[in-house]
């Protein structure tokens, strides 16, 4: 089972302020109408994080920066996706050994998997972050000739 992770009380709240809020405080002080510490008090907005957004620092997303980029992991689901339409389904330990092979052809080294290959609670939140495409089955053992279903016999059913 995958963990599940809890805010600490005392934690500082990353993206706190809406984004209407911040592209006005960030239009005022380019217009230079006030200064950036009196927008700050103006918009409830914390300075040093006006600061950063003028000087684009800190661009990347708050808290441990995700493996895969949003365009890797959506050709993944998709070709997860085409697999198992095609009669072969994926176990987690087959998407594991996916995500090895693909961080070893482009080069990439990620120090949190060992050998490159992610773990268990890796592919529980993989597969919790696309729970409205993907979803863990338990699959009988049926070969292929007996799923097969002739059109006679789907005549005969009613279907």
């Amino acid at each position: 089972m995958s963990r599940t992770y809890k805010r600490r009380p005392d934690a500082r709240l990353c993206g706190s302020n809406s984004l209407q809020n911040l592209e006005a405080a960030l239009a005022e002080i380019k217009s230079s109408r006030i200064n950036l510490h009196s927008t700050a008090e103006k918009y409830g907005i914390d300075k040093m994080k006006l600061s950063c957004l003028m000087n684009n620092k800190h661009q990347k997303k708050p808290g441990g920066q995700t493996v895969l980029t949003n365009e890797e992991e959506i050709a993944l689901v998709q070709n997860l996706l085409r697999a198992s339409s095609w009669g072969f389904p994926s176990t987690e330990y087959d998407i594991r050994l996916l995500i090895k092979c693909y961080l070893d052809q482009q080069g990439k080294k990620v120090k949190s998997f060992q050998h490159n290959l992610p773990g268990k609670d890796w592919v529980k939140s993989f597969l919790n972050h696309h729970r409205c495409v993907l979803s863990v089955r338990l699959a009988n053992n049926n070969k292929c000739c007996h799923a097969k279903v002739s059109p006679e016999a789907r005549l005969i059913q009613g279907t």
